[in-house]
């Protein structure tokens, strides 16, 4: 017995055993090798999307390097006609051709402003030109846009029409995700939802830096060409656009009195496409930032946004600079509640974005803005066809009571 053991029993036993680890090892090889052969294959198949994301980071060497090895994988996959499936899809879906959109300027648009996109502009009729920014704007110390100085006047910004149930306030509320927590509050929360109907157009990680990723000026255009077009505009970005511009094909650094003109060149284009006499454009600018790169150049976005505001009257800066200034003057996450009542964490932990709680405040400004020129009416009961325009108020200076 103890013979048989010896010979086939612990023999065929050291062999199981190492037959074991044999398979386990290669079983973890052949997972492996699937695994990269399938991101291979993956890669090969969308090589297009690879381009496009390498095409779409922040300008630099870590960008160039991307860009040329997904390239290289796209030229790879178009020789072995593997991109074939995605093109076909991305034709399926219509997607395949992407027409450049052509940016319109409103009516008020004048020629203060310069852009480097196509636009149309219609002619400016004579108006009596009011500052409606609530701080003096910075003055901006280099730019290549021509300025005209807008007499100041302390007169009360006009009333641009009457709203009602059967009328309500259209609002857009547009931007990054700085202001996506201020549209939500505000529509959920501070705007009076019977006479009032707010629309929440956010892209994350967007702004006005770079253009080939997303393009608002193109997007704004075709929210402002609409038969429906927006009576309020509450407009929030600058978050994403701590970056290198590009400028006719050339790299403008960031920080730069290049860059400073050619953002304020973008900031202007934006604020011309709403340029409409019953249309009210309100521009947030950006909070103190934790990070020091990053609060200089909030700072050179928010001279631009008032040294261009400052030239239009249907453009509002809503200054929250103030209500997230600390007491040492700078960033602080926890703020003192407007009222002083408490103390709120006001900022996120990444040092860029505002809470919710916090974004309340900001809708609080916003609505009280949009209060100064529009008329409410509250007593006029709701029809069962409610209109769908604002109606447009008279002057009653300018009526006769003729009975």
């Amino acid at each position: 017995m103890s013979e048989f053991f010896r010979r086939f029993v612990r023999p065929a036993r050291k062999q199981s055993i190492f037959r074991t680890e044999r398979a386990g090892a290669s079983g973890v090889g052949r997972v492996f090798g699937g695994l990269v052969a399938c991101l291979l294959v993956t890669a090969l198949l969308s090589s297009g999307r690879l381009v496009s994301m390498a095409e779409r980071q922040e300008f630099g060497a870590s960008r160039d390097r991307w860009l040329v090895t997904a390239e290289a994988v796209d030229a790879i996959s178009s020789r072995l006609a593997l991109d074939r499936p995605a093109a076909a899809v991305e034709a399926a879906l219509g997607r395949d051709e992407v027409e450049s959109a052509e940016v319109v300027l409103g009516e008020l648009a004048t020629t203060a402003s310069s852009t480097t996109t196509t636009a149309t502009t219609a002619p400016s009729p004579p108006s009596t030109e009011i500052s409606l920014t609530t701080t003096t704007p910075p003055t901006v110390a280099t730019s290549t846009t021509p300025v005209t100085t807008t007499p100041s006047t302390t007169a009360p910004p006009p009333i641009l029409g009457e709203v009602s149930v059967n009328a309500p306030l259209r609002v857009w509320a547009g931007g990054d995700s700085l202001g996506e927590y201020v549209g939500s509050e505000l529509l959920y929360k501070v705007a009076d939802p019977d006479v009032s109907v707010v629309e929440l157009d956010f892209g994350i990680s967007t702004g006005l830096s770079r253009p080939d990723y997303f393009d608002w000026p193109a997007r704004f255009s075709e929210v402002m060409q609409r038969e429906d077009r927006p009576n309020v505009v509450v407009f929030m970005i600058g978050g994403n656009d701590d970056q290198d511009l590009r400028v006719d094909g050339e790299r403008v650094v960031v920080g730069t009195p290049e860059w400073q003109a050619a953002y304020r060149t973008r900031v202007a284009t934006m604020m011309d496409i709403a340029a409409y006499p019953d249309v009210q454009m309100l521009w947030i600018n950006l909070p103190p930032m934790r990070n020091d790169r990053r609060e200089s150049i909030s700072l050179e976005i928010n001279t631009a946004l008032a040294a261009e505001a400052e030239l239009r009257p249907w453009v509002q800066v809503v200054d929250i600079v103030d209500l997230f200034t600390g007491p040492d003057g700078g960033y602080e996450q926890f703020i003192d509640d407007p009222d002083g009542s408490s103390t709120r964490k006001a900022r996120a932990n990444d040092g860029v974005h505002i809470t919710r709680s916090a974004s309340n405040w900001v809708a609080e400004l916003v609505w009280d803005a949009v209060s100064t020129q529009w008329r409410f009416d509250f007593l006029t009961p709701a029809t069962t066809a409610p209109a769908t325009t604002v109606q447009p108020i008279t002057d009653p200076s300018t009526t006769t009571d003729d009975g």
